[in-house]
């Protein structure tokens, strides 16, 4: 045993650096490639492969930097190693080049915008270390005026391209954006304001005027701030939403998303627009880069160790078409997908069920968040249904609720009361409403369920599967993005009815069919008071009053 892995490990010693910078690029070709897919409909195995290669990118560029520092420290003293691995020393602005990351994906979530400080520092460390590197080799046997020229201009080149992160980072954290818009119009008549927009627009929704067609006002970094449109791009907005129909609403929701997307976590807008970000992209690729490649052509036949040469030409010239061809390994014709991620509690549960021994091995290995987050439930593809849901309930709003300022903001602020109000329910089941956020979006979601599978949903209701699959996705949001329903709302209040869950159908045999499942639930809370306490009990009450409104309902 001890042969073998002696020699694995001097194997290790002599080529990790080759496998370092080339497993460095292949990585970098991968995220150029496919990491822009993640906005696609893309499956969570995939989107982990992502995740692992842009966490893996900068750890094998660091790695390899580290790695060739000390094999230059030690062949400083040996003027034969020195010049059978002085090609090596261009290896280091490449690995730089590769710290700098790829356009289609800046950051894998919102936390590493805000990480841009850490990420400056990790880069000015890396500059020193070639820096250093490139001084070290700068006796080198191979010294010509070309070699030192393409060795300086590629040192320009790794430069100019490692802090292109962090400064697409702090362009994209919320402080930078927040910074980016300026001050608000201060109108001393605002209530006026607000009273001309309700006359206005109550009056383009009641004349029915389909024919003027509007612009729409867009400005998604204004999202991500406290910033209310003015009135007048409000109306435009609303005019362009009635009047254009849902399917061009929904084609402006999805470039609202998809511009949204890419400010955050890609910095495409930062190299389409005339900005120092685009221009030192443009001179690392045609002043830098592409001269270095001639030179390196020049310089070619005085070299000794052909692998090194070997590994030096796929670097360099790999690096060079990944720098021409990134930028346009993306359509800009991509579209938001028209995927709605699901959870619910009980197909959670019927999921477990079904795969125990899974959830068994990864809770050894304390994984099972990690299985959570990416073996989610199956997506729907309804965001169209579900757009013309919400464009009916604005008509209906403008129409039959808002009349004035005052019922304009209550309209804005209600939860489901008016729905409640219409239905005659609002005092039986109001009290579901006056929880916190988080608690009544779990359950009313439990409620939906309760009543999806008591109730007969054969019959043709286009709004029967379209509510079930906002139920979910609510449900998605608070289980693995709190943040996106309202801030402090609680994850964990997820696993707590599920915890719920499990010790009322604790010794039950079932298969894992969720309508099997959910006809136990309600027969133990029917038949046992000690379950009055819990989230189960109070979906079951709010399930029963709904369905007690009728089919239609």
């Amino acid at each position: 045993m001890g042969a073998p892995f002696s020699s694995a490990v001097q194997w290790w010693g002599e080529w990790q650096l080759h496998v370092l910078a080339l497993g460095s690029l292949v990585i970098q070709y991968f995220l150029a490639i496919f990491a822009g897919c993640r906005k696609d409909e893309s499956p969570p195995w995939f989107r982990f492969l992502t995740w692992l290669a842009f966490l893996g990118s900068d750890a094998v560029a660091i790695y390899g930097l580290a790695t060739l520092f000390n094999r230059q420290r030690c062949q400083q003293l040996r003027s034969s190693a020195q010049e059978s691995h002085a090609l090596q020393v261009l290896w280091a602005p490449i690995l730089l080049m590769h710290l700098g990351g790829q356009v289609v994906i800046t950051a894998y979530n919102l936390e590493d915008n805000e990480l841009w400080r850490r990420h400056i520092v990790t880069a000015l460390s890396q500059v020193a270390v070639v820096l250093w590197v490139l001084y070290k080799s700068w006796g080198s046997p191979l010294e010509t005026k070309r070699f030192k020229a393409a060795a300086i201009l590629l040192f320009i080149a790794g430069i100019l391209k490692c802090l292109q992160k962090p400064w697409a980072l702090k362009s994209a954290s919320f402080h930078s954006l927040a910074n980016s818009c300026g001050p608000v119009q201060r109108n001393e008549s605002r209530e006026e304001e607000l009273k001309k927009y309700v006359d206005e627009a109550k009056a383009f929704v009641l004349s029915d005027a389909t024919n003027r067609r509007t612009q729409l006002c867009l400005a998604p970094e204004k999202l991500f701030i406290d910033f209310a449109y003015p009135y007048c791009d409000r109306l435009t907005n609303l005019k362009s939403f009635l009047v254009d129909g849902v399917d061009r609403a929904y084609g402006s929701l999805q470039d609202g998303l998809s511009d949204i997307f890419e400010v955050l976590y890609t910095r495409k807008k930062m190299k389409d627009d005339d900005t120092c970000l685009g221009c030192c992209g443009w001179i690392t690729t045609h002043i830098c880069l592409y001269p270095v490649v001639i030179a390196y052509l020049l310089i070619s036949g005085r070299v000794k160790n052909r692998v090194d040469f070997a590994v030096t030409t796929a670097l360099l010239f790999g690096t060079a078409l990944l720098e021409h061809i990134a930028p346009k390994c993306t359509s800009e014709e991509d579209a938001w997908p028209r995927r709605v991620s699901q959870h619910s509690v009980i197909g959670y549960f019927a999921r477990n069920r079904r795969h125990t021994m899974l959830r068994r091995f990864m809770g050894f290995f304390q994984c099972k968040d990690l299985l959570d987050q990416n073996w989610s439930m199956e997506p729907c593809y309804s965001s169209v249904d579900i757009t013309k849901l919400v464009h009916r309930h604005v008509l209906d709003g403008w129409k039959e609720y808002i009349n004035d300022a005052e019922s304009y903001r209550e309209f804005s602020d209600i939860r489901g009361q008016w729905s409640l109000v219409r239905e005659s329910c609002d005092e039986s089941l109001g009290w579901s409403l006056e929880k916190p956020f988080d608690e009544s979006v779990l359950l009313w979601h439990m409620a939906t369920d309760f009543c999806f599978h008591q109730m007969d949903t054969s019959t043709d209701n286009e709004c029967v599967s379209p509510s079930r699959e906002i139920s979910n996705y609510m449900m998605h949001l608070l289980f693995m993005n709190p943040e996106m329903l309202m801030a402090g709302s609680r994850s964990n209040l997820f696993k707590t009815v599920y915890r719920q869950l499990s010790g009322i159908l604790k010794g039950e045999s079932t298969s894992g069919q969720e309508r099997r499942l959910v006809q136990i639930t309600i027969d133990k809370v029917k038949a046992n008071d000690d379950l009055k306490e819990t989230f189960i009990h109070d979906a079951w009450l709010l399930a029963e009053g709904l369905m007690g409104i009728g089919d239609e309902s």
